[in-house]
């Protein structure tokens, strides 16, 4: 057929071109034999007889390649068989064949009757879709899915035979929509602050505000058809369908910025769902588990956790409120103390590259396990301490001391046992662990952090409490030690330790410093802390302080507010100076947020940021498994460059930036 079309068309290039040149010779006499009276007549005649002829031309060819059509194209029934066809029918399986350039050869009964006949057509520009199919298909049983005029079909496509086989799937994917969208959703509603404000407002305008509020929070989810019941005078539980929750997502769940808004100084709202399993009671238990997360992360956000998927997280614009009083702090001490008490030793460590807050909180627990008689080590590896926190550990404590409070990775292993509670302070992200080696599904593990927590929680923490309002993990150690029924032993050194935690970590009360905050400072210095020493801890070197200017000179500022600074790749840069910077760079006018990227490793790039608390850093270092909290925030590249890392950030500055930012 394509060879019959091709001569057809070369025959009519030719007769073009002979008609063409028959036009120019009597042109040519008109001019050059004027005296001839009857050029009008033969030009009509001539023009009559080449119409006649390509006439005649044009139904030669017609019905020779209709007679050639008739003759090629053969039924289904006549290649496959009768009993083969019927069976196509029922199943609403079509059948189509291509040349090699995709052209569409022959398609079946069931195709030609769906309207699908198009014969000589290439099969990509019928189904565009498809086209991207065919580049990366690597499996021959790898299908995909079009849907033309009202019907989807599911098509399988065997490249050595060009066959196409088209599936009929429309009432599957129409039920299988249906279920999708009512499967079971299960969440927790949790006035997050509720007993706070109970107990700092009166008694009348407290009924009022609450009554406000839960108005607001029942007819928002009776809008989107979503049943809600209170289950505790904080608490409401919802049960909704996938498509109503669909519809709550595509809202991101405003229910939040609205009663955030309807009282500055009031209540604050957390969420937590879940969905993609048929059992109920599992799904309670996730939306449990993610209202816990939602309260560990400081509240006023909603936490999504669908069955056997990871977390997402929609909120979280505003900083953690603080929420301890001493009642809380000296119960949380004394089961702290309980499960000390309760192992035979401890292992205590903090996170990687470990700074002033990590070392300083380790030596807060290892006091508690001294004043409960438990034997005790910190891991401490040289190479994963910061540069600083070396030197002053080293002036601070003897060899003797050291061997007595401190253990290498070796040392972990030998002094570890099944019996022996581990201990990690200033970190909840298992990544993030000076040594998560030694951690097996058997290890019973205790948190104690100030950074929002992380999605990938360990499976087997027994213990933990994390508070995102404290400005370091020194200060909540600190106050357990005050707070304990029993008076706990702290020495000077400890102490100063601790106080350089806190002054590191609030950039000396300049960031997330709160009453708790100068208290936790107050009972340091009752201990004896050495405020010269630890502020002579924390001074530069002077190449510390070329290096930083150096890093401060390189940024650019890809947004309005956003400075980036970037260390040079060649340069292996401590991990406190990237802090450093962005810290000295949040000194800055008009600077909002500031993301510091450099090199601490040979096979290590990190990203240290710092805020105004108008952007939130963590929720944007969280798009590549950072964390930290929310004016505070890091995150680790491995195998990459700066240049890279760059390149990365910017995407997800240009992604997420508007999402972050708490005064949209």
């Amino acid at each position: 057929m394509n060879k019959l079309i091709k001569r057809y068309q070369i025959s009519a290039i030719i007769f073009s071109i002979v008609e063409l040149l028959s036009i120019g010779v009597v042109v040519l006499c008109y001019f050059f034999l004027q005296e001839f009276k009857y050029y009008l007549w033969i030009g009509l005649g001539f023009a009559l007889l080449m119409i006649i002829f390509q006439y005649i031309f044009y139904l030669f060819f017609s019905k020779k390649l209709s007679n050639l059509r008739r003759r090629t194209e053969l039924k289904a029934s006549d290649i496959i068989g009768n009993d083969v066809q019927e069976a196509y029918y029922f199943g609403q399986v079509g059948l189509m064949l291509t040349d090699d350039d995709d052209t569409i050869l022959w398609a079946n009964e069931f195709l030609v009757d769906r309207n699908i006949d198009f014969v000589d057509k290439k099969i990509t520009d019928v189904f565009p879709s498809l086209r991207q199919f065919l580049l990366t298909q690597k499996d021959v049983d790898e299908t995909t899915k079009v849907t033309f005029q009202n019907h989807i079909y599911e098509i399988k496509v065997i490249k050595e035979t060009n066959l196409y086989m088209f599936k009929d799937v429309t009432e599957y994917e129409t039920l299988f929509r249906y279920s999708s969208e009512q499967a079971p959703v299960i969440g927790y509603v949790m006035l997050d602050n509720y007993l706070d404000i109970s107990s700092s407002v009166d008694e009348k305008k407290l009924g009022e505000m609450t009554m406000e509020i839960r108005k607001k929070i029942t007819s928002y989810f009776a809008d989107y058809q979503v049943m809600i019941r209170s289950v505790k005078e904080d608490t409401y539980m919802i049960v909704c369908t996938k498509k109503n929750f669909d519809e709550l997502y595509a809202d991101k769940f405003s229910i939040v910025d609205k009663v955030r808004a309807a009282n500055p100084d009031g209540y604050t709202l957390s969420i937590g769902i879940s969905y993609g399993f048929p059992d109920y009671s599992k799904l309670a238990e996730l939306a449990s588990n993610a209202i816990y997360v939602a309260l560990s992360r400081g509240g006023d956000q909603v936490i999504v956790l669908p069955f056997s998927e990871n977390m997402e997280f929609i909120g979280g614009k505003t900083e953690a409120r603080a929420t301890r009083n001493r009642v809380k702090i000296r119960s949380i001490c004394q089961s702290l103390l309980t499960l000390i008490n309760d192992h035979e030793n401890v292992l205590i460590m903090g996170h990687t590259n470990a700074d002033f807050d990590a070392i300083g909180a380790c030596l807060g627990v290892q006091a508690l396990c001294n004043h409960a008689g438990k034997e005790s080590r910190i891991i401490f590896e040289d190479q994963f301490i910061e540069n600083k926190v070396r030197r002053a550990v080293k002036s601070l404590f003897t060899s003797k001391e050291m061997s007595q409070m401190f253990v290498n990775f070796k040392g972990a292993h030998e002094f570890y046992n099944e019996k022996t509670l581990v201990v990690i302070v200033d970190c909840n992200n298992p990544d993030l662990y000076l040594y998560d080696k030694i951690l097996d599904e058997n290890s019973k593990i205790t948190i104690i952090d100030h950074h929002r927590c992380s999605e990938t929680l360990s499976n087997n923490v027994i213990f933990n409490f994390i508070d995102p309002a404290a400005s370091s993990a020194s200060e909540l150690l600190a106050e357990f030690i005050s707070y304990s029924h029993s008076k706990i032993e702290l020495s000077e050194k400890y102490a100063t330790m601790m106080l350089c935690g806190i002054l590191l970590d609030t950039n000396y009360y300049r960031i997330k410093t709160s009453i708790s905050t100068y208290d936790a400072s107050s009972i340091l210095k009752s201990y004896g802390a050495d405020n010269e020493k630890a502020d002579d801890f924390l001074k530069e070197d002077y190449e510390e302080y070329a290096l930083k200017n150096k890093i401060m000179s390189n940024c650019i500022t890809p947004y309005y507010g956003v400075l980036v600074c970037l260390s040079d790749d060649k340069d292996i840069v401590d991990p406190t100076m990237l802090a450093l910077v962005a810290r000295e760079a949040m000194m800055i006018r008009g600077v909002n947020a500031c993301f510091v990227i450099g090199r601490v490793s040979e096979t290590e790039v990190k990203i240290s940021s710092r805020s105004d608390g108008t952007i939130n850093c963590q929720f944007l270092l969280e798009k590549r498994k950072g964390g930290g909290h929310f004016t505070a925030a890091a995150a680790l590249f491995n195998d990459k460059t700066v240049d890279e890392v760059k390149d990365d950030l910017l995407y997800v500055l240009n992604e997420y930036l508007d999402q972050a930012r708490t005064n949209d």
